[in-house]
């Protein structure tokens, strides 16, 4: 950006040359900095006539004129179904003075696009400034030459033609946000083939995502199923189980390879002994979900889960074998969660 700052210093420099030297100590006023806008963006994002009225909005008045001189292209692009932005600046032949990006972690074009343009307005404004203070600069040190010329006393090095102006470093992009989040969040769902009947189960998580992948942990319980025989007496059953994923991201899909270990307890009920008895439980499987972010914080998810028994129980009443468990297990349900970032 320092290119394309000193082309515009010099060139206001030149302008305004006639006007210094015969007005001399006079206070010079900075010309308003005017650009030609290239503007690409997806089309879920604002067009170029929205985005041009957010920075008139941010800068007080329009800075956009068509034809050559300075150009700015505003590009937004999607990658893997996250979003990211880049400011560039080419100068009157085309040539790259410059560029900032704009990375993201979501697919919501709307913030990204209010942070470029608050970028954009915010380097117009510091570009102006530069030629402000270069030709303030070159006034004072203009009538200092001639004074001291008129005092016959010799040009001092910092008056020598020679001699850059000086310049204002140009503006940086506010620093993105940290590509790590964590959330927490609960769920519910259905548990198919834990049992002869469905148990519903109820869910606590929390974890960590990245752009692609995150971690999660959870903590899982059923509520009982009673099971009975032709003459009343039976068992209910439950499960508590912890559980670890490892997920890919490709939003709003993401996939994830599970393994849950916990215990699947079992009471007797109505029968002339009832006992209690709990074995362990241990299931491998992946789980495919559906989100959709509701705020910019909260979202939900559709979650489908197919998983493999690696432990086996059975049940027994009046040491006959009444239930045993399947090879395959399935859970569906939703989950609600909240993205700290």
């Amino acid at each position: 950006m320092r290119a394309a700052a000193w082309q515009i210093t010099w060139t206001a420099f030149v302008l305004c040359a006639p006007r210094l030297a015969a007005a001399q100590q006079e206070e010079v006023k900075a010309v308003p900095l005017s650009v030609s806008l290239e503007y690409d963006a997806p089309a879920q994002c604002v067009g170029s006539r929205e985005f041009r009225a957010t920075v008139r909005k941010r800068l007080g008045r329009d800075p956009f004129v068509d034809g050559p001189g300075n150009r700015v292209l505003v590009l937004v692009t999607r990658l893997g179904g996250v979003l990211s932005g880049e400011i560039s600046w080419r100068d009157g032949k085309g040539s790259s003075t410059g560029r900032q990006s704009f990375p993201s972690t979501t697919d919501q074009c709307a913030q990204l696009i209010d942070a470029m343009a608050f970028a954009l307005a915010v380097q117009i404004q510091l570009l102006e400034t530069e030629v402000a203070e270069s030709a303030k600069s070159t006034s004072r040190e203009s009538s200092s030459s001639e004074a001291k010329a008129q005092k016959q006393v010799a040009p001092s090095p910092a008056s020598s033609p020679g001699r850059e102006q000086p310049s204002v470093a140009s503006s940086r992009p506010a620093q993105p946000r940290r590509p790590m989040a964590w959330f927490l969040g609960a769920g519910g769902g259905l548990a198919f083939g834990m049992s002869s009947h469905v148990l519903p189960e109820g869910r606590l998580f929390a974890g960590l995502r990245w752009t692609a992948v995150a971690i999660e942990l959870g903590l899982e319980a059923s509520t009982p199923a009673v099971v009975r025989r032709a003459d009343g007496a039976g068992f209910s059953q439950w499960y508590l189980v912890s559980s670890a994923a490892g997920c890919a991201l490709f939003a709003p899909w993401s996939a994830c390879a599970l393994l849950k270990v916990g215990t699947v307890q079992v009471s007797g009920r109505d029968i002339d002994v009832p006992n209690s008895a709990g074995a362990p439980l241990a299931q491998a499987g992946l789980r495919l979900a559906l989100s959709q972010r509701l705020t910019s914080r909260l979202f939900v998810s559709l979650r489908g889960e197919g998983l493999v028994n690696l432990t086996r129980w059975s049940v027994t009443l009046d040491q006959l074998p009444v239930s045993s468990a399947p090879r395959f297990a399935y859970v569906l349900g939703p989950d609600f969660g909240i993205l700290f970032q």
